[in-house]
């Protein structure tokens, strides 16, 4: 039992030593393994939100307003004939009546829908158009769009994670490191004060309790041993870079997706009013060309009409699909998404192929990492067979320097990349 507890008594230091590093080099890898969780929880947020974004766009410009269109234009044209004031003229007589007939079964027909940007006067302008702005802002709002937003709060969770990585890591390598020296100071002392102190329990080489001719040996097993922690930590940091930037690439391509279809889909609707005007404008040049023709005063008329109607359209046209701002109720992602231009999509473009260029980088490192970090296993499972005696000593010893200095060539490669 004597002989047990000098023996604990001598290497309680190094087996505290040896556990401590395994549990912090544990808990880098569990932060770790948190930090992508995140990362990769943030890119389905993106997704959701992008998508929900974009359905609400489309309800908001394809859905409603392209049901509204066909009321707003009529009233448009139905005030347009009526500025005419020419109840003498049997023609127009005729078509201020069929346009007010026309204006009151279209609201009778919104008003028994569910379409609620057409139905009342919540939403209808002076000039007999809609807000749509508003209107996509209250859609915004009621089917909470800006809740699904959670993906950047995410990502600085994943961020503070890999900080804990970072941490765990280091301490990792402080320990080691200040074990060594504080070992190698012992060691030296323990030799020239007490030569027949307790065996070494061999969990870490200690090449300074080793005769001369094998501190050689030791220093290398001791480097191999020194290797492992630390290309650990850095093949976890390349883990967490190239799964942030991964994660980052995800969500910059929803974010295109998403900035190019809804601005798109505001642009459609925009070009398809502009030619309803421009079709308005062109059905009353007709008319008067008619008019030309059989010297019809009423056909003259309606058709000054409806060029003025297409005209005055033309700015309704312009007012609903204008660009949204912060002071209709809509968020500020939609504001910019709905204001975007190719140049716009093109930046964000090159952002997601330099971030994506990134992630393979330094996935590709990591993987070479995790190479030099089994071939540094290998060493020191070399150095420990080379530290037996016979005659595979010097082969044993060959073979882990040669590894060593490979793993430890690809480990200063990839730092420094």
């Amino acid at each position: 039992m004597t002989g047990i507890r000098a023996w604990l008594t001598a290497n309680l230091l190094q087996v505290t030593v040896t556990v401590v590093v395994t549990l912090l080099l544990a808990l880098a890898t569990w932060s770790g393994a948190k930090a992508n969780g995140s990362w990769q929880q943030a890119t389905r947020q993106e997704a959701r939100s992008t998508t929900a974004r974009v359905e609400t766009v489309r309800f908001v410009y394809q859905s409603e307003l392209s049901l509204a269109i066909g009321l707003a234009q009529a009233r448009v044209r139905r005030d347009t004939v009526r500025s005419l004031d020419a109840p003498d003229v049997p023609e127009v007589a005729g078509e201020v009546a069929a346009t007010d007939q026309l204006v009151a079964q279209l609201e009778m027909n919104v008003d028994q829908a569910s379409n609620e940007l057409a139905r009342g006067d919540a939403y209808t302008t002076a000039d007999g158009g809609y807000d749509v702005p508003r209107r996509l802002g209250d859609v915004i709002d009621k089917e909470e769009v800006t809740d699904l937003d959670m993906s950047a709060a995410t990502m600085r969770d994943g961020d503070g994670w890999a900080r804990w990585t970072t941490v765990w890591a280091m301490l990792a390598l402080a320990v080691a490191a200040a074990y060594v020296v504080l070992a190698a100071v012992r060691g030296r002392r323990r030799r020239r004060t007490d030569p027949a102190s307790a065996p070494d329990v061999g969990l870490i080489p200690a090449p300074w309790n080793e005769p001369r001719t094998g501190r050689l040996i030791g220093a290398l097993a001791l480097a191999a041993w020194v290797a492992l922690p630390v290309l650990t930590a850095e093949q976890l940091a390349l883990s967490d870079e190239s799964g942030r930037a991964a994660a980052e690439s995800s969500r910059l391509i929803s974010q295109i997706s998403g900035s190019a279809t809804v601005s798109q889909v505001r642009s459609g609707a925009a070009s398809d009013l502009q030619m309803r005007g421009i079709d308005l404008s062109m059905t009353g040049l007709s008319r008067q060309y008619a008019a030309t023709l059989d010297g019809s005063q009423g056909q003259q008329l309606l058709g000054t009409a409806e060029e003025q109607a297409g005209a005055r359209w033309l700015q309704v046209a312009a007012a609903m699909t204008e660009a949204p701002t912060a002071e209709d109720g809509v968020d500020p992602i939609t504001v910019e998404w709905l204001a975007s231009e190719p140049a716009d999509w093109q930046r964000l473009a090159d952002r997601q192929e330099d971030v994506q260029i990134a992630s393979e980088h330094a996935g590709t490192y990591g993987d070479a990492v995790a190479l030099a970090l089994l071939m540094a296993a290998l060493a020191a499972t070399a150095a420990t067979v080379a530290r037996l005696p016979g005659g595979l000593r010097r082969s044993a010893s060959l073979l882990a320097g040669s590894l060593l200095a490979v793993a430890t060539a690809i480990g200063v490669v990839a730092a420094l990349a």
